[in-house]
C-alpha cells in the first residue's frame, strides 16, 4: 500500500466544486480505491490564495519540506487538479522534477489520468498551459473591473491620514481629528509660506503623527499635499511596486465620498508646488565629484539616521539629513574642513593607543581570531547548502541565487585571505598596526580620490557619531 500526501488550494474566485471539503472528499475517495493511505498530518491546505506564485503558498512550501527528508514521508501527493498544484508552469516544472528526481515521489491530479509515456507529457504540459492562461486571463479581467470602478470613482485604495473606511465597498468617511492636521497642511503650505520641512517639524513638536504612526517628514508633507483624494477626486493605479506610474496611466474620477478641503486649495497647492519645482529642480544624489570620503559612514548621534553633506562649493557641511526632513531635532551641522581635521586627528592618536595594546598583548590572542575566522569560514560554506536549498524550494529565483553565491563566494574569499595573513611564518602583530597606519597615510594623501579614500576609511572604521551640541565624535573600529 502506498502512503500518499493531499494538496488542497482553492482561490477566491473558484466556484463551489472546488471549495476545500468537496476537493477533500474526492481525493480520499480516489485514495481509497487505490490503495493510498493518507495520514491526517499529510494534509496540506491553502484557502483563499492563488496559485501564481509557490513562495506565497504557506501550506505549499511546508508540503515540499516535508518531502525532501529522509526516508520520504509519502509516495505520491494527490490533488484534484493540476492546476491546484500549480498554476505558473515553471513553478510546475520546478517542483514536480525536484519531487520525481531527488524525493521518488510523484504529482496525481485525480481527474486528469496521466501514463508514464511521452504523449502524456505533452498532454500534462497542455493542461497546465491551460491553467496558466486562465489565471493571467482572470488576472486581466479583475484589472479591468478595477478600472472600471475607478472611473465611476469608487475608491480602492489604502485610506490616508484623515480618512477611514466604515463599510468595506462604501467610500471612505472623514477622521475629524486627522482632517484638522490635513487642513493645517494646506492652510500653512498656501496662505502662510510655511516650507515642507517647517509644517513637518512643527506637526512632529506638537506630538502628531502620520497613519503609520511614524513622524512627518517633508515628502510626507509633499505626498498629502498632491493627493487629490482629500478634494474629493479618487485616483487608482497611482504607483506600482513602489513606483510611481506616468500620469497617463493614472485614472482620477469624481469621488462619493466627502472632501476635506475645496479643489480651490487643491489647485493653488499644487500649482505652488510646480513652481518650486521648475524654480530649484529635483536634486539628485551627489555624485563621486561631488561627494566627500566620509559620506556614507557618518550617522547623527541622536536619532542614528545619516549625517549628509550639503551647501556650495565654496562652503561645504555635514549635516543630520533627517533634521532636514524635519523628523530629528538636532542639525548636527558642522564645517567639512573641521570635521576632516576632527576625524584625522582622532584616528591618529586612535591608532597609537591600539600599537600600545597590541605591543602588551601576547600571541594567544592571535589563535583566537584564527578560531573566529573559522567559524565565521564554517558559516560561510553552510550558506552555500542554504543557498541552493532555498533555489531549489524555488524560494529564490536563478537570478538571486547567482547573486547570492557571488556574495558568499567573495566572503570566503575574504575570510580566506584573513585566515592567510594570520597563519604566515613571517607575520608580525606589527603588521595589523601597520595595515592602519598606512589606511591613515592614504587618507591623509591629497593625491588618492575620494572612492579610494572611502574604501579605506570604510575597511576599518565601522561607523562615526557626530554630537555636536556636546562637540563629541564617536568613531567605532571594525
Amino acid at each position: 500500500m502506498k502512503r500518499g500526501a493531499m494538496y488542497i488550494r482553492v482561490s477566491t474566485n473558484d466556484q463551489i466544486e472546488y471549495s476545500p471539503e468537496a476537493q477533500k472528499n474526492a481525493i480520499l475517495n480516489y485514495a481509497e480505491k487505490n490503495n493510498i493511505t493518507i495520514q491526517p498530518d499529510n494534509i496540506f491546505l491553502d484557502e483563499g490564495i492563488s496559485g501564481k506564485k509557490a513562495e506565497k503558498r504557506p501550506a505549499f512550501m511546508e508540503m515540499i519540506k516535508l518531502a525532501k527528508k529522509k526516508p520520504k514521508p509519502f509516495d505520491v501527493i494527490l490533488v484534484h487538479k493540476f492546476d491546484r498544484f500549480a498554476r505558473n508552469r515553471e513553478d510546475s516544472v520546478v517542483y514536480k522534477s525536484l519531487l520525481r528526481k531527488e524525493c521518488g515521489i510523484k504529482v496525481i491530479s485525480i481527474t486528469e489520468q496521466m501514463e508514464d509515456d511521452k504523449f502524456s507529457i505533452i498532454l500534462e504540459s497542455m493542461l497546465e498551459a491551460m491553467a496558466e492562461y486562465y489565471s493571467l486571463n482572470l488576472a486581466d479581467e479583475v484589472k479591468k473591473g478595477m478600472t472600471e470602478k475607478a472611473k465611476r470613482g469608487g475608491f480602492q485604495s489604502r485610506t490616508p491620514l484623515g480618512y477611514y473606511i466604515d463599510e468595506r465597498g462604501k467610500p471612505p468617511k472623514i477622521v475629524p481629528e486627522e482632517a484638522q492636521i490635513i487642513r493645517f497642511i494646506y492652510n500653512k503650505f498656501v496662505y502662510d509660506q510655511w516650507t515642507f520641512y517647517e509644517i513637518a517639524k512643527n506637526l512632529n513638536d506638537a506630538g502628531f503623527r502620520t497613519k503609520e504612526g511614524n513622524l512627518f517628514e517633508k515628502r510626507s508633507i509633499k505626498y498629502i499635499l498632491e493627493n487629490p483624494l482629500y478634494s474629493g477626486i479618487t485616483r487608482w493605479n497611482y504607483r506600482k511596486n513602489q513606483k510611481i506610474n506616468d500620469e497617463n496611466q493614472w485614472v482620477l474620477s469624481e469621488g462619493s465620498h466627502e472632501p476635506i478641503v475645496s479643489k480651490e486649495l487643491y489647485n493653488q497647492a499644487i500649482e505652488k508646488i510646480e513652481c518650486i519645482n521648475q524654480r530649484y529642480g529635483k536634486k539628485d544624489r551627489p555624485t563621486l565629484e561631488y561627494g566627500h570620503w566620509l559620506s556614507g559612514i557618518l550617522k547623527c548621534a541622536y536619532c542614528g539616521g545619516a549625517v549628509t553633506l550639503g551647501g556650495s562649493k565654496k562652503y561645504r557641511y555635514y549635516r543630520c539629513n533627517k533634521h532636514l526632513k524635519g523628523s530629528c531635532q538636532y542639525n548636527n551641522q558642522i564645517r567639512l574642513e573641521q570635521l576632516e581635521e576632527i576625524i584625522l586627528n582622532k584616528i591618529r592618536v586612535d591608532i597609537g593607543s591600539i600599537e600600545l595594546k597590541i605591543i602588551n598583548s601576547t600571541h594567544s590572542n592571535v589563535k583566537i581570531e584564527i578560531d573566529i575566522l573559522k567559524k565565521q569560514l564554517k558559516k560561510v560554506l553552510k550558506k552555500y547548502e542554504l543557498s541552493k536549498e532555498a533555489f531549489l524550494s524555488e524560494v529564490d529565483s536563478l537570478e538571486e541565487y547567482i547573486k547570492n553565491k557571488k556574495i558568499i563566494c567573495e566572503e570566503e574569499i575574504i575570510i580566506n585571505n584573513k585566515l592567510k595573513t594570520l597563519t604566515d611564518k613571517n607575520i608580525g602583530l606589527s603588521n595589523m598596526v601597520d595595515e592602519k597606519i598606512n589606511g591613515y597615510k592614504l587618507l591623509v594623501d591629497h593625491r588618492n580620490s575620494v572612492s579610494i579614500k572611502n574604501k579605506v576609511i570604510r575597511s576599518f572604521i565601522e561607523k562615526i557619531l557626530i554630537d555636536k551640541p556636546n562637540e563629541i565624535i564617536h568613531i567605532y573600529y571594525h
